[in-house]
């Protein structure tokens, strides 16, 4: 094959995977990646709430993840949003906060997160509103939109000698249990192990 055939290819590649979503969907999705919540949403595109939610539930099915943090994240990994530009970030984010990013961005609801550390749901939404605070962020999706601009996201993350890439290893501090997200073709599935004794 010639290379003026194989960029072709590619190039051609790169345009039908971001055609997987129509325009009115990237549309939305756009808006709710920049922390539009999905009444906002429907003012500023002068549609209904029902028209949004059906956006959203399409684009769900199209890229086979569930939650607006997880079709973010899921649309900047696949390229039908244009990745945010760098930016600085001038406060710190502790190990709980990074992990707790990572599980966001994955589509793991609230209660999932809190089961991750064996927190109530309820203490996982107190853990991600003062995430959210800290960040800047209005909203989870728009938290996934910011960890991707200060570089936390889209990269692989090295925990205990493992490269995980699609998902974030949490370990519980009381008995060194360690809960792994994995993603396999957008269906997450949660693996525990104990940890061997150092």
């Amino acid at each position: 094959m010639r290379r003026r055939d194989a960029a072709s290819m590619t190039a051609h590649s790169s345009t039908a995977l971001k055609r997987r979503l129509t325009p009115h969907q990237l549309r939305v999705l756009r808006l709710i990646a920049a922390g539009g919540s999905r009444p906002a949403v429907a003012g500023a595109l002068g549609i209904t709430l029902d028209t949004v939610s059906t956006h959203l539930l399409r684009t769900s099915q199209r890229l086979q993840v569930t939650g607006q943090p997880g079709l973010v994240h899921q649309a900047y990994i696949g390229g039908e949003l244009d990745r945010p530009h760098r930016a600085h970030c001038a406060v710190e984010f502790d190990d709980l906060d990074l992990r707790l990013w990572h599980l966001i961005a994955s589509g793991a609801t609230h209660g999932q997160i809190g089961g991750t550390f064996r927190a109530a749901r309820s203490t996982a939404g107190v853990w991600i509103r003062r995430l959210r605070r800290r960040a800047g962020a209005a909203t989870d999706a728009h938290l996934v939109t910011l960890g991707w601009g200060y570089g936390l996201l889209g990269v692989e993350v090295r925990r205990s000698e493992r490269i995980v890439s699609a998902g974030w290893q949490a370990t519980h501090p009381h008995d060194n249990t360690m809960s792994t997200q994995v993603i396999t073709h957008g269906a997450v599935r949660w693996v525990s192990e104990r940890k061997e004794a150092a």
